[in-house]
């Protein structure tokens, strides 16, 4: 089943929406570099109120010691890594680890491949996320080599692909590309930031249909 991670919620009511849809996991984004970052009072007032749905936890530029003492007020599923911290000293983390791959233009798969298999024994999973490059999975139409590449990397490692989905590109991920998951980020929110639930729905009907066949 292609799971779906809805990254960066902003507040209880999304939190509460992505729990009763069903989404297989949600992010608390402490990255600064992505946008907003909640605090941890935030992140703890919408974890009493929400049930069933995974939580992760998405770190930047942080040392394993910062880490390891704001995972000690929240409570969380798993850890996003953003950065390179060395594989070894993720042995320090008690969580499941999800290891961002930042993806270029013409990234080839030896290439990816040398990035992620480092993390492979560490990272239950990966993300393939073109978002801080400023890559769409549209701007892939002519390319069809790095979609190939992308669905090599899929066969090999279980991964969510991101690259700022929109509703019609993540549909050609799911359908092309068959990896464990989504992740949808900007392409799902409008200009003042706020969710697209139907464009959501529409994702979630996709993939039950795609599944139950």
């Amino acid at each position: 089943m292609t799971k779906i991670l809805l990254q960066q919620i902003a507040d209880l009511h999304e939190a509460r929406y992505a729990a009763a849809v069903e989404i297989d996991f949600i992010g608390f984004n402490f990255d600064p570099t992505l946008g907003t970052v909640l605090t941890i009072e935030e992140v703890t007032g919408i974890q009493e109120w929400i049930a069933g749905v995974k939580k992760i936890a998405i770190f930047g530029n942080d040392s394993i010691q910062n880490i390891k003492q704001l995972l000690n007020k929240i409570q969380v599923d798993m850890i996003q890594i953003n950065t390179w911290i060395p594989p070894d000293e993720l042995k320090d983390l008690s969580l499941p680890i999800l290891k961002k791959i930042p993806i270029v233009h013409d990234v080839s798969f030896e290439q990816a491949n040398f990035l992620m298999q480092p993390y492979k024994s560490m990272a239950t999973y990966f993300l393939l996320d073109g978002f801080n490059h400023n890559i769409t999975w549209g701007s892939f139409d002519n390319q069809p080599f790095e979609w190939k590449v992308i669905a090599k990397i899929c066969q090999e490692y279980p991964c969510f692909v991101g690259f700022n989905l929109t509703v019609q590109t993540a549909k050609e991920v799911i359908s092309q590309i068959k990896p464990l998951g989504v992740a949808l980020h900007k392409g799902f929110r409008n200009e003042v930031n706020e969710l697209n639930f139907d464009a959501i729905e529409e994702i979630l009907e996709y993939r039950n249909q795609r599944n139950s066949q």
